[in-house]
């Protein structure tokens, strides 16, 4: 009886862009296979980038490439002030002594988002 096909289960992770088949866990390659999987990346990458001089001019796929390259960034955002949190709660906690629900306090605050949060959180 032959095997049903089963796509959504393959025994063999087809080839990245580079023609290549990730190394595993336990990277058992030499040297020498190491050093040819590398320079088959760098040709691959060289390759991208001469199509993107192509259809973008150099410095616009410089560019291009400066910034798709970049690390993604970790932590919290540049726009978020360091005493965010400590200005919430304090809201927070002026809205419970006035007795303002969570609900309308969220409201309020969250009517306030095209305009400047240091000037809403401020009062």
């Amino acid at each position: 009886m032959k095997m049903p096909q089963r796509p959504f289960y393959p025994m063999a992770l087809p080839p990245d862009i580079f023609g290549l088949h990730r190394p595993g866990l336990l990277s058992l390659e030499s040297e020498v296979e190491t050093q040819r999987r590398i320079a088959m990346v760098e040709k691959g990458v060289e390759a991208a980038f001469k199509s993107a001089v192509a259809h973008l001019g150099e410095e616009e796929a410089r560019r291009l490439f400066a910034r798709v390259s970049r690390r993604s960034k970790r932590g919290p955002g540049k726009t978020l002030a360091a005493d965010r949190d400590a200005r919430l709660l304090n809201e927070y906690d002026a809205a419970a002594r006035a007795g303002e629900s969570v609900a309308a306090l969220a409201k309020r605050l969250h009517a306030g988002v095209g305009m400047n949060w240091a000037t809403l959180l401020a009062r």
